[in-house]
């Protein structure tokens, strides 16, 4: 999936805990990479010029399934930032933070 050029130069930040990406490499650099691009092509900053980016627009408004990796690491992210930004979801995240610094 290509990116305009003024997308290319910032890394996105990640706003949420990394621990839920299972390819956790591959999915944060994508993140880390295309986020700017992702987050301006499904708010409509961007309009979409290709198949691939209609589709990646649908499945960010929910009206299709992900399919590739962009599409999935991307829904999989805003799904968490949303879970995160719940209250009743905070004390949770203490606990799984807490518990990770358990030693074993």
């Amino acid at each position: 999936m290509s990116r305009p050029a003024s997308s290319r130069r910032q890394r996105y930040t990640l706003g949420c805990s990394q621990e839920i990406f299972s390819n956790e490499e591959e999915e944060i650099e994508l993140l880390e990479r295309y986020g700017h691009w992702y987050r301006r092509l499904t708010c409509g900053e961007l309009r979409p010029e290709t198949k691939a980016q209609r589709q990646f627009v649908e499945v960010a408004q929910g009206e299709r399934q992900p399919e590739t990796i962009h599409e999935k690491t991307w829904k999989k992210y805003r799904g968490r930032l949303a879970w995160e930004s719940d209250p009743a979801n905070r004390s949770a995240m203490g606990e799984l933070r807490s518990n990770a610094e358990r030693p074993r």
